[in-house]
C-alpha cells in the first residue's frame, strides 16, 4: 500500500498497534490514558503543533511491527528512494546471535588453549 505522507502511514502503525489509547499510553504512561491518547492524536494532526520526537516515533513503529504492519518504514524506504524493506524474523535473530555465541565460545576456548600452552612454555623454560 502507497501512503501520502508519513502522518498517514503512522496512523495506520497507530491502528495496528491496537489504537491511539493503547498507543499513547504505550509512549507517555506518566500522562495517563486519556491525556496520552489526546496527545499522540495531536502529534498526528499535521494542523496542530505537537510532533513525536525520534524515540516516539521509534516507539510507534516497533509496536505495529509487532502486529504485523510496516507502513511508516515502507513510506520512508519509499520516500527515500530505498529498497523495500524485508523485515527480520525473530527467529531468524536469535539464529544470527546464537551463531555468534557459538563463534564466539569457540574462539574463546582457543585463546584459552594458547594461554595455557604459552604458560606451559614459560615454566618449562623458568625450570631449566
Amino acid at each position: 500500500m502507497t501512503y501520502e505522507s508519513l502522518n498517514d502511514a503512522l496512523n495506520e502503525c497507530v491502528k495496528a498497534a491496537g489504537g491511539s489509547k493503547t498507543v499513547g499510553y504505550a509512549i507517555w504512561p506518566a500522562k495517563g490514558v486519556e491525556n496520552a491518547q489526546r496527545h499522540l492524536l495531536a502529534c498526528l494532526n499535521v494542523d496542530r503543533a505537537e510532533k513525536l520526537g525520534l524515540d516516539e516515533l521509534v516507539l510507534v513503529m516497533r509496536l505495529a511491527r509487532g502486529r504485523g504492519c510496516h507502513a511508516a518504514m515502507q513510506y520512508l524506504a519509499q520516500e527515500l528512494s530505498y529498497a523495500e524493506p524485508q523485515p527480520v524474523s525473530m527467529k531468524d535473530q536469535a539464529d544470527e546471535l546464537q551463531r555468534k555465541f557459538i563463534e564466539a565460545t569457540t574462539q574463546l576456548q582457543a585463546m584459552a588453549e594458547e594461554i595455557k600452552r604459552l604458560n606451559q612454555a614459560s615454566h618449562l623454560r623458568e625450570v631449566a
